[in-house]
């Protein structure tokens, strides 16, 4: 199953059959359905818990992290102004030319043409300007992170998440990845 690499990142090595983990466990999509431990928060983009596996995934993974925010704030913009959008262009294509005046039936017919011509550019152009501009993971920093990561870290530990074998991710920790040194070895003859 892919994730994204925030995701990955934060679940690190988190076991998911290692040991019987209960509601402690990373819900896997192709094996579990979300939805039954996961929503949205009405009139919100933050993710709530259903039920306590949910829990777990959106402090473990960090769900509902400022990138991802934004992103499901910008889809559900997406959302919004396509059905808007969509709305107008039914309106305009299923208007009969013969209820508007001579000299604007022209123009309502290039502006159907148009519209059939160039819609699926236009959504496509569209959606590419809401991703960009959800993607502003790097200009603009989570403000809340350290408060985040320290509160994450508290729950796994008072969940057990964090002990033999099972360590919180290094973001988490505070530190920075090192690049790993190769061994020299040699070899026996």
């Amino acid at each position: 199953m892919w994730s994204c690499q925030g995701c990955n990142y934060n679940k690190g090595d988190y076991p998911y059959r290692v040991r019987d983990l209960g509601e402690q466990r990373v819900i896997k999509a192709d094996e579990d359905n979300p939805r039954r431990h996961l929503q949205l928060a009405e009139n919100s983009v933050d993710l709530t818990h259903k039920t306590p596996t949910g829990e777990f995934n959106i402090q473990l993974l960090r769900l509902n992290r400022q990138a991802l925010l934004r992103l499901r704030a910008a889809r559900r913009k997406l959302s919004e102004s396509s059905e808007f959008v969509a709305h107008g262009m039914a309106e305009l294509l299923s208007a009969r030319l013969d209820v508007f005046e001579a000299r604007y039936r022209p123009l309502l017919h290039q502006l159907r043409v148009g519209i059939e011509r160039d819609y699926e550019q236009v959504i496509a152009s569209v959606t590419r300007m809401i991703r960009e501009a959800a993607k502003s993971e790097l200009l603009d920093p989570d403000p809340d992170r350290k408060v985040a990561l320290a509160a994450r870290k508290e729950y796994l530990r008072s969940q057990g998440a964090i002990g033999p074998g099972l360590a919180v991710p290094r973001q988490a920790r505070g530190g920075e990845r090192k690049p790993r040194q190769r061994r020299r070895t040699r070899r026996r003859r």
